[in-house]
């Protein structure tokens, strides 16, 4: 990928690549604006697919599609509470 005064391609192109570069950084700030609306006896799942939630048809009720090999990821944490 061409990049200005690198002929070889930007030098942070594989680390954006790479989950392990920027994965955690991105997780972080989704726990702390997750927990920022948690009420008392609520229960959050940081990792719906670990609980078996299919997080593409569960989104897509609420009118979010979210794209299969997209552009932009998506992290997505679901915070709820037991009837």
């Amino acid at each position: 990928m061409p990049y200005p005064g690198h002929p070889k391609g930007c030098p942070k192109f594989p680390g954006c690549r790479n989950l392990l570069y920027w994965q955690g950084g991105v997780r972080s700030r989704l726990k702390k604006k997750t927990y920022a609306k948690y009420r008392q006896g609520d229960i959050v799942l940081e990792i719906p697919e670990a609980h078996g939630i299919d997080v593409f048809k569960t989104m897509a009720l609420f009118g979010i599609e979210l794209e299969r090999n997209p552009d932009v990821v998506r992290k997505v944490m679901i915070i709820g509470r037991k009837e």
